[in-house]
């Protein structure tokens, strides 16, 4: 499909802003990157979806990757107070990309959970007020879904610039800037807290490691709202290894190897039996007095167990 002229242009200057943005936060403190170098390579003869996915995908990058870094939060928090978005439309532009690229790259199935409700909601809403569809299907949909998307990054963009220059010229410059770099240092990445839980868990000689994104998951808000906590003299990653390290010990049946899965087929019972809530209780039990035992032990004491109680 041939390229219209005006998504280039657009998405042109949607780099010039990136560029502008970086540049100019790095002139108010050198310590600030912004968005990183990240960059999105356009193919002029992609269909207009792959276009929308690859910028979905672009702008999730540096939403939260580089700007969680860079704590983009808390240029976020100032728009109310400096007025510069009074719908709101600016402050949810990251989350919607974070829904649109879930349902893109994630299997994510709308009654699955809450969290998979409200990700589903916020994209069809979404595409409903940009194309009057629930989904978009063909490819006009999904040229009309890109140019919104791009309108919606570049009025984005502006704001958290317009911010910049607020707080350049505010006279409470300095104190803001230093609020702004001890709130980036008191944030880990998402890869940060998988590496310290996989440390820990060697450490310790669990094994689970590929339940580390969901140890994650559970809790990093959890931890994130301790690390804020902490005073400016605090070593804050050894503080957090620490917070880590008594979650772990204090839930040691999250990393149980063992599941309601591994109860059916062991066990030849049928999904809903009251069996296996039994089953899994003893289990947890077995693992919390020995988290060394490795799923095949675990199924091994079960067994002996139904063994006891048909004696």
């Amino acid at each position: 499909m041939k390229q219209s002229f005006e998504y280039p242009v657009l998405l042109q200057s949607l780099l010039n802003r990136q560029q502008t943005l970086n540049k100019f936060a790095t002139q108010l403190d050198n310590s600030i990157q912004l968005f990183g170098l990240a960059s999105i390579p356009l193919s002029q003869d992609s269909l207009w979806e792959c276009q929308f996915q690859r910028l979905v995908s672009w702008l999730y990058v540096l939403y939260w990757e580089f700007g969680k870094k860079a704590d983009i939060q808390f240029l976020i928090d100032l728009f109310q107070a400096y007025g510069l978005d009074p719908d709101g439309l600016c402050r949810e532009h990251p989350k919607l990309v974070r829904a649109l690229r879930t349902i893109a790259q994630h299997s994510v199935v709308s009654h699955n959970s809450e969290p998979d409700r409200r990700t589903h909601q916020v994209c069809q809403k979404w595409f409903d007020s940009t194309c009057r569809l629930l989904a978009p299907s063909e490819d006009k949909d999904w040229q009309i879904c890109l140019l919104q998307l791009v309108n919606e990054a570049e009025k984005f963009f502006d704001a958290l610039h317009q911010c910049l220059l607020f707080i350049k010229d505010d006279e409470s410059c300095n104190e803001m800037l230093e609020q702004w770099k001890l709130r980036r240092e008191k944030r880990l990445s998402p890869w940060d807290y998988d590496a310290l839980i996989r440390e820990l868990m060697s450490d310790l000689g669990i094994e689970g490691q590929k339940q580390v994104t969901t140890i994650r998951k559970r809790y990093q808000s959890q931890w994130d709202r301790y690390l804020q906590s902490l005073t400016n003299s605090d070593d804050f990653k050894e503080n957090v290894k620490r917070c880590i390290l008594d979650t772990l010990l204090d839930k040691t049946e999250i990393l149980m190897p063992l599941g309601t899965d591994d109860i059916i087929q062991v066990f030849h019972v049928e999904a809903g039996d009251r069996e296996i809530g039994k089953l899994l209780g003893l289990a947890r039990n077995l693992f919390r007095n020995n988290s060394y035992l490795t799923k095949d032990e675990l199924l091994n004491e079960l067994k002996k167990n139904k063994i006891k109680d048909k004696g």
